[in-house]
């Protein structure tokens, strides 16, 4: 038998847990301030019980005014923190219900550990309530089934997530449908999944009277969050989805889709990729070789979306590499109109889109509405004067 620990974070009685939550408001606030994110944005103004208060959609604007924009990640993570902070805080005040996110962690792989210390520091932060499963390396499936059994049926619990990648001996795929769909935080569950490819153009476009899929997988929904906050005019624009990953590439193809986007899938059979490149008005590059695409790749004033993170050895650099991403970031930023950083892009996205995840799920456990991705909307006390029934996913 495995042997199992198991860990609680931050205090189970509610008056804690309002303090928490309220100081992550304003640590998340202050540290959005200092990376520029408008203060709109981020208020904690109290908001009229009687009035729901939603962002202005504002015109989009032609692409011809993307001008070497470099999309700065943390700002815009910083945002969506503020946002989720406030969220938890409003939720517990009107429900006394707190966000619980559940991790399982299988073996001793340093980088995972590292990944799982940053998903915890970065819930506390913004008042999520933390749990963590740690399973020794030859666990078998059936004791990680029993771990997931026990978080589903913890209703402390609204989000569960089995940090991956799993020990060779295990059956990933088995593993993760074994989340129900309502705690799959992640949105890998084949339901969630097909829910999404279903759903495109309500996702996209923002359509509140949907909630389907419950979640979006979090790196694709960073990407779209980030191509929206744009607010460029996206439709019948050519786009190039390089790699055909579930977690990044299948996803990001069919909201883009969604977008009314020509959308191209690039990937390791793909001849003569470079001809498919230099035709994209956007690239979301998630191919996993560094610097695979180069700067004359790009068509001028294209959007570029670099998911990619990958080691490059550099002997002048401290730890004998430098963090570099799927595209060449130098060549590529002279051309585009529009791009993302390798580091402090698409990485600080994924984790606020994974807190995000985390509090649409507990607000679905209540009978409320997720999110919508395509518009940002802030709750107020008139959404908890009713109970409205989940919304059946039959």
């Amino acid at each position: 038998m495995a042997t199992v620990s198991s860990s609680l974070l931050g205090h189970s009685r509610r008056p804690a847990w309002r303090a928490a939550a309220a100081g992550g408001v304003h640590r998340i606030r202050r540290l959005a301030l200092r990376a520029g994110v408008p203060k709109p944005c981020i208020s904690l103004r109290s908001r009229s019980p009687r009035r729901l208060t939603r962002q202005t959609r504002v015109s989009s604007r032609p692409f011809s005014t993307l001008d070497n924009q470099i999309l700065d990640g943390k700002s815009l993570a910083a945002g969506i923190r503020a946002e989720v902070a406030e969220e938890v805080t409003s939720l517990l005040d009107n429900t006394g219900v707190v966000p619980g996110l559940a991790v399982i962690l299988v073996g001793d792989r340093p980088d995972s550990r590292t990944y799982v210390k940053f998903k915890k520091r970065a819930a506390a932060e913004v008042g999520i309530e933390s749990f963590q499963r740690i399973l020794n390396q030859n666990v078998t499936n059936e004791e990680v089934r029993e771990a997931i059994a026990q978080f589903n049926a913890d209703p402390r619990v609204h989000g569960i997530l089995v940090q991956l990648p799993l020990p060779r001996h295990l059956d990933t795929d088995t593993i993760l449908q074994m989340i129900p769909p309502e705690k799959d935080v992640d949105g890998f569950h084949a339901r969630n999944v097909g829910d999404l490819w279903l759903n495109t153009r309500n996702i996209a476009h923002g359509d509140s009277k949907h909630v389907k899929p419950l979640v979006l997988p979090c790196t694709a929904a960073g990407v779209m969050y980030m191509l929206l906050g744009l607010n460029v005019n996206l439709s019948g624009k050519e786009a190039v989805v390089l790699g055909r990953s579930r977690i990044v590439g299948m996803p990001v193809a069919g909201l883009l889709q969604g977008l009314d986007c020509t959308v191209t899938m690039v990937h390791s059979r793909t001849k003569n990729p470079e001809d498919h490149i230099k035709r994209a008005d956007i690239v979301i590059a998630a191919i996993g070789i560094p610097e695979y695409v180069k700067g004359d790749w790009i068509k001028p004033g294209a959007i570029v979306i670099d998911v990619g993170i990958n080691q490059k050895p550099d002997p002048s650099s401290e730890k004998g590499y430098q963090l570099t991403g799927d595209v060449d970031f130098e060549g590529a930023r002279m051309v585009a109109g529009a791009i993302t950083p390798v580091p402090g892009g698409v990485g600080p996205m994924t984790v606020a889109m994974l807190l995000r995840n985390t509090l649409n799920l507990a607000r679905y456990s209540l009978g409320l509405r997720p999110l919508p991705l395509a518009r940002r909307r802030l709750s107020s006390n008139s959404e908890f004067q009713q109970t409205p029934a989940a919304t059946s996913r039959e």
